[in-house]
């Protein structure tokens, strides 16, 4: 798979950076925005598979339904006593963060001409979210499969290198099921966004729905023609 990365920057950290140049111009011991402004604020990358959306072709306009879980959030943590989902409230018995974000996406995918279905109504297309914390996936990345774990059909969180970090991001993948068979019985990942860092963010679910908008927005192959 060849992967075409697309990196945005949300319009106050633009403001940031573009005030930053100028101020360039007067001195030159003016520093750039800073990393806790980026965490704060939060920043948005999309990629996606150049073999199967081009110029040539748009796997999106062989689907029709689509299935994501309506209830959890997948959650992975360098830690074997960790939890490995997430639902409402996440923090301090008051944080809603699942509910609002995954009906974000879930809208955001219906808006784009997909209807959604019930998981064992054969969609063709599932949309997964999870968070990851303190780990590398940017690294090498594989997708065993486990009957009847989290994921459609036994597909199974991304086994990852990890090194320490303190960050957590939002890993959102729509996965090719309609041509299952015809990719050599595996669930091809055709789109992924990043969005985090969830941790230093001053505002949790607002500022990730803004980035879940900005995910889709910067994918406009995203759509049924």
């Amino acid at each position: 798979m060849v992967d075409m990365f697309y990196f945005r920057i949300p319009k106050m950290i633009r403001w940031l950076i573009l005030n930053s140049v100028v101020a360039l111009a007067f001195t030159s011991c003016m520093q750039g925005p800073e990393d806790a402004d980026l965490a704060k604020h939060m920043v948005v990358q999309t990629k996606y598979d150049t073999t199967r959306i081009s110029d040539a072709g748009n796997i999106f306009n062989s689907y029709s339904t689509f299935f994501i879980r309506l209830d959890t959030i997948g959650y992975v943590f360098n830690s074997p006593t960790a939890d490995t989902l997430l639902i409402d409230p996440i923090r301090d018995g008051t944080t809603i963060f699942v509910t609002p974000v995954v009906d974000s996406i879930k809208s955001r995918v219906e808006l784009a001409g997909f209807n959604y279905t019930a998981e064992n109504n054969s969609p063709d297309f599932a949309v997964k979210a999870v968070v990851l914390q303190n780990f590398s996936f940017f690294q090498t990345v594989s997708y065993p499969s486990y009957s009847g774990y989290y994921g459609y059909n036994g597909y199974y969180y991304p086994v990852v290198s990890t090194y320490y970090s303190n960050s957590a991001t939002l890993l959102i993948e729509i996965i090719d099921i309609k041509n299952f068979d015809t990719n050599n019985d595996k669930y091809v990942v055709v789109w992924r966004a990043y969005i985090g860092d969830l941790l230093f963010t001053d505002d949790l679910t607002g500022r990730t729905l803004e980035a879940v908008a900005m995910a889709f927005e910067q994918s406009p192959y995203i759509s049924k023609n």
